[in-house]
Formats: structure tokens, C-alpha cells, sequence
């Protein structure tokens, strides 16, 4: 199927022809691409976290956490690691993007985490997460890695 573009915009498939689909399981909610564009995540209804060539399209790997669907990624500014929303969790999840290894989480007692953003220009080992929450608040976390 054809994208169609309105305005000024035009969209072509990557490569000119009509490329394979990349298969993520369930319902793909969620795209973050690494700042420097050598890799993308995605994720979905069915949680897994992929990594993606971004050149190419192939898999790099996939994890599996123990969460709800996945509503929002977000690459922290050195590519290094991308921060996951979990459905209907109380949490902010942390995972190194070469080798899916999880890191950490942000817990929270009393709201579920819908939107995570790194504060650009922060570099390992400290960065700022920024966290939007179901009941209209933001939080902002030093995180150190």
C-alpha cells in the first residue's frame, strides 16, 4: 500500500520500492529512533522492545520484559539507552539499546507513566528523564547509570 501526503510533504518507501513490513507481534504503539540514526526501537501491545538497523530494517535483538504494553520510547541523547512506558504500570523502565540488558526502572506510588523524554545534553553517567503521567502531572528524575 501507497502512503498518501497532503501539503508540501511527499512520503517514499525507504529505498524507493515497497518494503517488507517489520513484523513486532502485536500492535506497534511506539518508534524511537537513536539520535544518530544508526538504530530504532519499537514496541507494542505485546511489550517486546526491538532494535532495528536503521539502515537496512533488519532485527538486532528483542526483549521480552514482564510489563504491559509498551505506550511510549524515548532514546537518551547518546543513543545509549531508551526509556519505555508501560501501559497501565506505575513505571518508567530503563534498558541498554546494544544488548537489551534492563537497567532500571523508575517506580512510582501513585501514577501510571504515559509519556518519557531525556533532557537533551546529558551524557552517561547522569541524565534527566522527564515523565508525563495519567493525572496531568510532570516529573522530572536525575538518573544516574
Amino acid at each position: 500500500m501507497s502512503p498518501t501526503t497532503s501539503g508540501a510533504a511527499t512520503a517514499t518507501p525507504n529505498g524507493g520500492a515497497s518494503p517488507a513490513p517489520m513484523e513486532v507481534g502485536l500492535g506497534a504503539l511506539a518508534v524511537a529512533w537513536q539520535p544518530r540514526g544508526d538504530t530504532f526501537v519499537s514496541s507494542g501491545q505485546d511489550s517486546a522492545l526491538v532494535a532495528w538497523d536503521g539502515i537496512d530494517g533488519t532485527e538486532l535483538h528483542r526483549v521480552r520484559p514482564a510489563m504491559a504494553w509498551t505506550e511510549c520510547l524515548a532514546y537518551s541523547p547518546d543513543g545509549l539507552y531508551v526509556a519505555a512506558s508501560h501501559g497501565s504500570t506505575l513505571r518508567a523502565t530503563i534498558w541498554r539499546v546494544s544488548d537489551g540488558t534492563y537497567v532500571g526502572e523508575v517506580l512510582l506510588p501513585d501514577n501510571v507513566v504515559t509519556q518519557v523524554r531525556w533532557r537533551p545534553g546529558f551524557t552517561a553517567p547522569n541524565y534527566q528523564l522527564a515523565l508525563g503521567l495519567d493525572s496531568g502531572a510532570i516529573r522530572l528524575y536525575d538518573i544516574q547509570i
